[in-house]
């Protein structure tokens, strides 16, 4: 099994960053970099419990169940995916301002994951 270890901070502000649509937009890319690579976890360490519930609040992601401190990233690509409400006219608004927004940072996320894995 492969994993990435990602820091902290770079997380935080890849997600914190994100709008509702820029955050789909950007698991759905992360999610195909995962299954590419046939990595089966990407782990973060030392996640801030705090980050997360601001982050879920902001963005609708309902979290039935608690995270530890090391979050298995692939549960934020489900809750991504599946839970994230679309209701809120603006976000239509942002759209592609958002998935710019979302492109750039993944483009980021990438070059940290390629440095880890050198």
């Amino acid at each position: 099994m492969v994993k990435f270890w990602l820091d902290n901070a770079d997380i935080i502000t890849w997600l914190d960053e994100q709008n509702h649509i820029g955050v789909r937009n950007a698991f759905k890319e992360l999610r195909k970099l995962v299954e590419f690579h046939k990595v089966q976890r990407i782990w973060c360490h030392d996640f801030d419990m705090k980050v997360i519930e601001n982050v879920s609040k902001r963005y609708g992601i309902k979290m039935p169940f608690r995270f530890n401190q090391r979050l298995d990233l692939r549960t934020l690509v489900f809750l991504a995916d599946y839970q994230i409400d679309f209701d809120n006219e603006s976000g239509y608004q942002k759209t592609h301002k958002a998935i710019d927004d979302a492109r750039f940072e993944l483009a980021y996320l990438k070059e940290c994951i390629k440095k880890i894995r050198e």
